[in-house]
C-alpha cells in the first residue's frame, strides 16, 4: 500500500495555493452519453477520468460507439452512432457498469431507445441500489425486463436482460425520491421516442439541479428540452448533433473540499476553471460557506476562498441540501469548528449511494 505522509499546516503562516480538479464526473458521464448519439466525432477535453467514466466509456464500445482516451491529457474522443443502438444477437455482450450510478440509470433507457436483447450487469452494491421505478417506466414505454439472477419474475434491479422495442412517448410520472438520475437517463432517451415525451417529478424533492444538468448538456449537443418546475419535455424533432468540442467543467464537488479547507486556514485557496456560471448543482454549497463567513472572490486563475476574517466559522443554522446532498459530509466536516451547531436536513436518500453516507458520517 503506498504511504503518504501528512503534514498540518502552520497556523502562524498564512498559505496560498493554486490547485486544479478534474473534470466533474457527472457531466463527463452525461456527455459521453450524448456524444455517443450524435453522428460524427466529439472530443470531450477536460475529462473526469474514473472508474464510472471508464464502464460508461466501455460499455458504449460494446454498443457500438467509438470511445478512445486521448494521449494529449484528460480528453476523450467519441465517434458516435447517430441514433440507439441496435444489437441483432441472441446473446449479446455484459453491459458493465460496476458501481457507477449514472452508467446504471442512463444506459438501459439509450438501450430501451434502441432495438434488441441487452444484458446488463454491475457490482455487489449497485444489485441493491434503487432501479425500480426506472424499470417499470421503461416496460411501460415498451421495453421488457427480464432478471438474470434466478430471482422473481418482477425482480427490479441489476443484473438483467432487456428487450427493446424503442420507446412510445406521452407523459410520464416518475418517482425520483430515491435518484434524479432515473429522470436525466429517460431525458437523454427521449430525442428518440416515437412521438413527445414528457416527465413528470414525483415524490418528496422539489428541486432538481442533477436533472437540470442533464438539461444543460444536451442543449449544448443540440437537443435541449423544454424545462418548467419538476417537468421536462421532448418534442419530435431536431436531434443530437456535435459540437465538435465540448469542455467538461471543473468538479464542484472535488473542489469544495479545498473551499472548506480554506475555512479553516489562514491564506487562501485558489480553484483554477471555476466560476458562478457552473451548471453543477454543488454551486449552492458555495452559498452555505458564504453563510458561515467563508470569503469569495475571482482570480484570473479561478475562485478563491479565504476563512471568516473573524476567524470563526458562524454556525446556528439548518440547512436542507436535498439538492446538493453529495457535499452533506464536507459541511459536516465543518460543523464541529462553527460556533454554533449546524443542522442537516433531508438527505435520507444517500443511505443508498455507493455506501451508507449517513453512517459514513
Amino acid at each position: 500500500m503506498r504511504r503518504v505522509d501528512v503534514r498540518p499546516l502552520d497556523p502562524g503562516r498564512p498559505f496560498s495555493a493554486v490547485v486544479r480538479v478534474p473534470g466533474s464526473k457527472s457531466i463527463t458521464n452525461r456527455a459521453l452519453l450524448c456524444a455517443a448519439l450524435c453522428p460524427g466525432r466529439t472530443v470531450l477535453e477536460g475529462v473526469g477520468l474514473s472508474e464510472d467514466s471508464r464502464h460508461m466509456a466501455e460499455s458504449l464500445r460494446r454498443l457500438g460507439a467509438g470511445v478512445e482516451e486521448s494521449a494529449q491529457g484528460p480528453a476523450m474522443v467519441v465517434d458516435g452512432l447517430g441514433a440507439p443502438p441496435v444489437s441483432t444477437v441472441a446473446d449479446p455482450p455484459i453491459l458493465y457498469v460496476g458501481n457507477a450510478g449514472t452508467a446504471a440509470r442512463f444506459l438501459p433507457c439509450m438501450a430501451a431507445a434502441g432495438r434488441g436483447r441487452f444484458r446488463f450487469d454491475s457490482d455487489e452494491r449497485m444489485r441493491r441500489r434503487p432501479m425500480g421505478p426506472l424499470l417499470d417506466v421503461l416496460e411501460a414505454q415498451g421495453a421488457l425486463v427480464t432478471p438474470l439472477d434466478g430471482g422473481p419474475s418482477r425482480a427490479r434491479a441489476y443484473p438483467f436482460l432487456l428487450e427493446a422495442r424503442g420507446l412510445k412517448g406521452g407523459t410520464v410520472r416518475l418517482d425520483l425520491t430515491e435518484s434524479s438520475q432515473f429522470a436525466s437517463g429517460l431525458l437523454m432517451a427521449a430525442p428518440f421516442a416515437q412521438t413527445r415525451l414528457a416527465i413528470e417529478a414525483a415524490g418528496g424533492r422539489t428541486q432538481y439541479p442533477y436533472v437540470d444538468m442533464t438539461a444543460a448538456v444536451m442543449g449544448a449537443f443540440g437537443a435541449g428540452p423544454s424545462a418548467a418546475p419538476g417537468s421536462w419535455s421532448f418534442e419530435p424533432g431536431p436531434r443530437y448533433r456535435s459540437p465538435g468540442t465540448y469542455r467538461i467543467e471543473p468538479d464542484l464537488s472535488g473542489a469544495a473540499y479545498f473551499f472548506a479547507a480554506a475555512a479553516l486556514a489562514p491564506g487562501f485557496i485558489t480553484v483554477r476553471g471555476v466560476d458562478n456560471a457552473s451548471i453543477q448543482g454543488d454551486l449552492r454549497f458555495l452559498k452555505v460557506l458564504q453563510h458561515m463567513g467563508v470569503g469569495f472572490f475571482h482570480t484570473d486563475e479561478g475562485l478563491a476562498a479565504r476563512a471568516p476574517e473573524s476567524g470563526t466559522l458562524r454556525g446556528g443554522m439548518t440547512v436542507d441540501m436535498n439538492s446538493f446532498s453529495d457535499q452533506a459530509l464536507t459541511l459536516a466536516a465543518l460543523a464541529p469548528f462553527a460556533d454554533a451547531p449546524v443542522r442537516i436536513t433531508n438527505i435520507g436518500h444517500i443511505r443508498r449511494q455507493e455506501c451508507d453516507r449517513i453512517a459514513a458520517i
